[in-house]
């Protein structure tokens, strides 16, 4: 039988030459230092305490992945990784990537050549290639590849392929495939809770390569004995685990008092979440506009766009399934499939944050769609193959340019605010880095003033104190201390110790002594203190020496 070993050659190529450069990028202050620097059960590297810290930890940055943690002690402990230096850390996300477009391929592999019985291999393969190319380099892709903590989404959707391949594997209900197939969905929601959807998903593939020949019967109690139904309830057993893990996590950040599950009343959150069903349709089929930590619940959800593609849409899907209703009946299981995936992060079960959607959150479901690829390129002529392929390396050309972003915070929150120029913390990240990297206070300052307008924020404040007071005017100093008067009367307010430094400068200024030692000292001690006491040391030395 011939052999198509060109086509997983070509996508690894393909990812490789796309991510690669990421071994120069730093890392970004989007939960990167969280899950790695400060850390404490990673930034020692690897150990049997620390990967029992991991497993044990329940509360560690509101997520629970014992699994990607272990991988970043891997890293810290094989390669050295600094502060300064992330390449390792980058590239490890590249080759878990690389990995998972090859499942993919596998994958596609696999379902086409289900549906398609009677078609030559190589037809089917160079479909399943031409979709897992089109998944591997879209630009949907680039924010879990290139950002540090992103790699959660990839080891989680690694494993669950793998899972999917050996639950189409399987010949008995309990047979070694069936096994294998829970160890990887252990893994999975060991990864990130996300996983969740497993059982969703493994329902779904299961309808889409071995649909039921005549509709199912009314449900019977005497079916929960069925040993095809008693297979799936390892996986739930597995989802509902995690999932209970998943709700403890997000209420019980170490750091923050006890958080509620829900942010926003139900209708909110199923408008929102309508809306960002929507936005990922359209956007994997016209990625434009991308851009990293879309808030959207803080900003204007795009109602008239998602309406009018929800229009479109319908009328496509109700032409299709009056011109073909085998097709539409074979592209069912997928639509759920996308649905699944997507689901545990849209809000509706829990609380998203700031963030209502995200590129990273399509990682997993856009495999739904590239099996519709799949499946439509073996029915199409040989030239609207050849036309998906010009729209895939169109697209590519994006990626690369998307993927420059991600060097650095500049960077990246520069292109934040060109696409959203009222994102407040891209506002607060590109005034932090003018004051830090380029020593323009002038333009931090106003920056981080337009951030506070935008949104009160303790952080925003602390920052811009820290700036006001680096440039040192008498009206500076007279607005850090109005800023920071509640920090300046406890101190414990400021666990990151930015505004007490502020505090501390202000009252060098005025020749308050004992004042400034004190709130040195505390700034010194803060516990969430990231950027380097040094320059807090100095001027408690210059204190001391006056006391």
């Amino acid at each position: 039988m011939k052999r198509h070993w060109i086509y997983p050659v070509l996508l690894v190529a393909a990812v490789w030459a796309l991510f690669a450069r990421t071994a120069s990028f730093e890392f970004v202050r989007l939960d990167d230092h969280d899950y790695t620097f400060l850390c404490p059960f990673v930034a020692t590297g690897f150990s049997w305490a620390n990967v029992a810290a991991a497993f044990s930890n329940f509360t560690h940055a509101a997520i629970w992945m014992p699994v990607t943690y272990i991988t970043y002690m891997v890293d810290f402990s094989l390669f050295g990784a600094t502060r300064a230096h992330m390449g390792p850390v980058h590239l490890g996300n590249v080759f878990i990537h690389s990995v998972n477009a090859l499942l993919v391929f596998a994958f596609l592999t696999k379902v086409a050549a289900a549906v398609f019985r009677r078609r030559p291999k190589g037809k089917i393969a160079f479909a399943a290639f031409l979709a897992a190319l089109w998944w591997a380099v879209h630009p949907y892709r680039v924010e879990p590849v290139c950002w540090i903590a992103g790699r959660k989404e990839l080891l989680w959707t690694m494993f669950s392929l793998a899972g999917l391949l050996f639950w189409m594997a399987r010949r008995r209900p309990f047979g070694i495939h069936a096994l294998c197939a829970y160890a990887c969905c252990a893994l999975a929601c060991l990864s990130k809770p996300t996983a969740m959807c497993f059982p969703a998903l493994a329902l779904c593939v299961s309808l889409a390569v071995d649909p039921p020949k005549k509709p199912l019967p009314r449900f019977r109690p005497a079916m929960l004995a069925d040993a095809r139904f008693l297979a799936y309830l390892p996986l739930v057993a597995m989802a509902a685990a995690v999932a209970c893990i998943a709700v403890y996590s997000q209420t019980h950040a170490a750091g923050y008092a006890e958080r509620a599950l829900y942010t926003a009343p139900l209708w909110w959150r199923a408008l929102n979440a309508a809306v960002s069903v929507g936005l990922y349709l359209i956007q994997s089929i016209f990625p434009v506009g991308l851009h990293a930590d879309r808030l959207i619940m803080t900003g204007a959800m795009p109602f008239g766009t998602v309406a009018v593609f929800a229009f479109f849409a319908a009328l496509a899907i109700s032409a299709l399934i009056q011109r073909n209703r085998e097709t539409a009946r074979r592209a069912l299981p997928w639509a759920l499939f996308f649905l699944a995936a997507v689901a545990p992060v849209l809000g509706l079960f829990g609380s998203f944050g700031r963030e209502a959607m995200a590129d990273r959150f399509s990682y997993m479901p856009c495999v739904a769609l590239a099996a519709l690829v799949a499946i439509a390129i073996p029915r199409l002529a040989v030239s609207r193959g050849a036309g998906f392929a010009v729209y895939t390396a169109a697209w590519t050309v994006f990626t690369w340019m998307l993927v420059g972003t991600w060097r650095n915070d500049y960077t990246l929150f520069r292109r934040v605010l060109a696409v959203d120029p009222n994102h407040p913390r891209a506002l607060y990240h590109v005034a932090s880095e003018e004051c830090a990297r380029f020593g323009d206070l002038d333009s931090g300052i106003e920056h981080f003033r337009m951030s506070l307008a935008i949104e009160n924020s303790f952080d925003t404040a602390a920052q811009l104190c820290y700036a006001l007071a680096r440039r040192g005017g008498a009206y500076d100093f007279a607005e850090v201390r109005r800023y920071g008067s509640e920090a300046e009367r406890d101190h414990s307010l400021d666990r990151k110790g930015m505004m007490l430094e502020a505090l501390g400068m202000a009252a060098m200024h005025e020749g308050r002594w004992k004042d400034a030692a004190s709130c040195f000292e505390d700034s010194i001690k803060a516990p969430r203190r990231f950027y380097s006491a040094d320059e807090a040391r100095r001027l408690l030395a210059i204190c001391r020496r006056h006391l």
